[in-house]
């Protein structure tokens, strides 16, 4: 089980999102939760017209260790929803393409980089598709 694009709805509280129970259910199963970078599931109530500046530090670390803690890092994963529904002017600041992922690695404990960084989905998806 996964949730391939999700934030914690504690901290961005939308039906959209997932609740603690059901971030410790997907753990449970040995599932990944990948976050999604859209401003608007990462920081509650930004809006396009928002000036409030969204950044990997601040708002992608907070959902990163949100579900970390219910969850372990080993379910953690990047869930960038980067390949449209959104544009530039929408994800974090440090982020302009996909070849900017790397740097949520500066959001996550270093010996979990590895894992959230791609890791994780690589054993998720090895152990579901064999």
């Amino acid at each position: 089980m996964c949730a391939s694009h999700a934030n914690a709805q504690s901290l961005t509280p939308t039906p959209r999102h997932l609740g603690d129970a059901v971030i410790r259910a997907i753990a449970e199963r040995d599932g990944v939760i990948g976050v999604v970078l859209a401003n608007n599931f990462l920081a509650h109530g930004w809006t396009r017209r928002d000036v409030t500046r969204v950044i990997v530090d601040v708002h992608v670390r907070a959902h990163l260790r949100h579900i970390a803690g219910i969850a372990g890092w080993e379910h953690v994963g990047i869930g960038s929803d980067l390949d449209g529904g959104f544009g530039r002017d929408e994800t974090p600041e440090e982020i302009d393409s996909v070849a900017d992922l790397h740097t949520i690695g500066a959001a996550v404990p270093a010996a979990a980089r590895n894992g959230v960084l791609g890791g994780n989905w690589l054993r998720f998806l090895r152990s579901v598709l064999g």
